[in-house]
C-alpha cells in the first residue's frame, strides 16, 4: 500500500460554482487505514474521484509514494474505489 499526500488540492465543478474541496492538505502514510465519512453532499465522492483520477484538481497536487500523480492517466494509477451506489 502506498502513502498518499494531498497538497493544497482544490476542486469545483465549474468556474461559477463554489469549491467542493478547498485547499485539502493531508497525508495517509503507508500501512494506515482510513475512511471517508460525512453528510450527503459534503464532497466524499468528489474526494475519491480525485484520488482515483476520474477528476483532476483545479489547484494542488496529489502524490502517491512521493510521485506526483496529478497528471498520471487514470488507467495507470493502480487505484480502485467501490461506491455504495453508482455516481
Amino acid at each position: 500500500m502506498a502513502s498518499v499526500r494531498y497538497e493544497g488540492v482544490s476542486f469545483r465543478y465549474s468556474k461559477k460554482s463554489p469549491w467542493t474541496i478547498e485547499d485539502l492538505r493531508m497525508e495517509v502514510k503507508e500501512g494506515e487505514f482510513w475512511a471517508v465519512v460525512g453528510s450527503s453532499g459534503c464532497g466524499k465522492s468528489t474526494f475519491l474521484r480525485l484520488t482515483s483520477g476520474l477528476e483532476r484538481p483545479e489547484k494542488g497536487k496529489i502524490y502517491f509514494d512521493g510521485q506526483d500523480f496529478t497528471s498520471v492517466p487514470t488507467q495507470k494509477r493502480d487505484v480502485s474505489i467501490v461506491f455504495q451506489s453508482p455516481c
